[in-house]
């Protein structure tokens, strides 16, 4: 595994989604930092989604979706590449499943 790989895991959809350090500190330090000190909760979320939408803007975007709570989730952006390997953008936790073609349900 790279150095700055915090994580890879299975996706639901096939192939690898990898999270890299950068964007797990931007996000963390950053952009949503109420995930900072959860970066259990974000793989768990990459790999073991409740369901799996495709984003409505970009094609390949996919939002992985988590149930932490009522009415409550974590939500992990996957960007796809042409390889086996999609790479997580951003995460952060919400009241509300966006709009999208669901692709995968628990």
């Amino acid at each position: 595994m790279d150095d700055d790989i915090v994580f890879e895991v299975e996706s639901v959809l096939g192939g690898t989604i990898v999270m890299r350090e950068v964007v797990w500190d931007d996000v963390r330090l950053r952009k949503h930092r109420d995930l900072n000190g959860r970066l259990v909760d974000v793989r768990i979320t990459a790999s073991d989604p409740d369901e799996v939408r495709r984003s409505t803007k970009r094609p390949n975007v996919f939002l992985f979706y988590r149930v932490q709570g009522v009415r409550h989730f974590v939500c992990v952006v996957v960007r796809s590449e042409a390889s086996q390997r999609a790479y997580v953008t951003s995460a952060y936790d919400t009241g509300r499943v966006k709009e999208g073609e669901l692709l995968w349900q628990r």
